[in-house]
């Protein structure tokens, strides 16, 4: 189990680093794309986190590229999950969400 969650974590890092935004090597992106999806990502963690139930001890991230949506981290049920990527989509400007969240139950 440990090594399930130790992958998934690993898989997550590996995504975010992967969509790391639209920073350039030098910091910074003059394409208005990145702005457009750098306040897509702002309103749809609003969204989100306007939902208590979403906020820790859930672990959402949310990374906006292209106007494509991409939820990842660990929810603790499929309703939690299926209301983020919800509050996702009625997102203006939002073209897709792509939602990787887990369920991961405390009980054992």
């Amino acid at each position: 189990m440990m090594n399930n969650v130790r992958h998934a974590r690993a898989v997550v890092a590996l995504v975010l680093a992967a969509l790391g935004g639209c920073a350039s090597v030098g910091g910074k992106c003059d394409d208005p794309k990145c702005a457009q999806d750098a306040d897509i990502t702002a309103r749809v963690k609003s969204a989100v986190f306007a939902d208590a139930s979403l906020r820790a001890p859930n672990l959402v991230y949310v990374q906006t590229r292209n106007g494509v949506v991409y939820l990842t981290g660990t929810v603790a049920t499929d309703l939690q999950r299926e209301q983020a990527e919800s509050y996702a989509r009625g997102v203006k400007g939002v073209e897709e969400v792509v939602n990787s969240i887990t369920v991961q139950s405390n009980s054992r």
